[in-house]
């Protein structure tokens, strides 16, 4: 079943923090490692995009989960066909080079990566077939970052559809 916010027929995004009743009953997974004492970083989850373009690099204008404070903020944007998951998987992998060179990472890492959602065939936007292409590359290039990385032994990967 497709959300009604796909067709038109919501007034506004009923998901990410956009309707109290659709808040998970148990908490999100953040605010749980949070709660829990668990460092966590956030790449584009309930996030308001700044508009574009942006020539700072810091696409997140503000956050709409106060436990996703801004000392847990990366500067990847929510999800938006302008910026490409390969651009998302990218800022991913120099952080990880980051938290190589400081030898601490972070427990709960956190990759939105949105081109798994299509424009369509919208006129200015990339084709559904080539926001898929972008969606598995990015996966498949920010995943060998965490193969190769000095903490695998302590981590667990999970991969979630959207």
């Amino acid at each position: 079943m497709w959300p009604n916010s796909y067709a038109g027929g919501a007034k506004h995004y009923d998901y990410e923090g956009g309707e109290p009743a659709a808040y998970p009953p148990a908490g999100y997974l953040w605010s749980n490692a949070v709660a829990a004492g668990l460092s966590v970083r956030n790449y584009g989850y309930l996030v308001n995009n700044r508009k574009m373009p942006v020539n700072d690099g810091m696409h997140v204008e503000s956050i709409r989960d106060s436990t996703l404070s801004p000392s847990r903020i990366a500067s990847t944007a929510a999800s938006t066909s302008t910026i490409t998951d390969v651009d998302r998987a990218k800022t991913f992998l120099e952080d990880l080079e980051e938290f190589e060179k400081q030898g601490t990472m972070p427990r709960l890492l956190m990759v939105r990566m949105g081109n798994d959602h299509t424009s369509g065939t919208a006129p200015g936007k990339i084709s559904p077939l080539s926001a898929m292409a972008d969606n598995d590359y990015a996966l498949g290039i920010g995943g060998g970052g965490l193969v190769e990385e000095p903490f695998l032994a302590e981590n667990r990967d999970l991969c979630a559809g959207g």
